[in-house]
């Protein structure tokens, strides 16, 4: 498994997080570490993982167009700093 998670911007929420999140659980001591890039740069990291049948950490908001292409599993996060679940509801309007 790589220890790299790579992730987007440095201003995405998900981004502080994630990267908060590496060292709230100790990661860094068993070799894992966050990376700044692109949705690009998360994006292309997961399709190549995906292609050399690796595990990867990406992190995802949920939706995000990759689970409809791919079964993505989520991980767990035990203490809860990434606030629950988001949701993007569909929603039409008749006019």
């Amino acid at each position: 498994m790589s220890r790299r998670i790579q992730g987007i911007n440095p201003g995405g929420g998900i981004s502080r997080f994630s990267k908060a999140l590496v060292t709230q659980h100790e990661l860094e001591a068993e070799g894992y570490s966050f990376a700044q890039g692109t949705e690009a740069d998360c994006f292309n990291r997961f399709g190549h993982s995906y292609a050399e049948q690796q595990w990867a950490v990406v992190p995802l908001r949920h939706p995000q167009y990759l689970h409809h292409a791919y079964k993505i599993r989520a991980l767990d996060e035990p203490l809860g700093q990434l606030g629950g679940e988001d949701h993007a509801p569909w929603q039409c309007r008749d006019q």
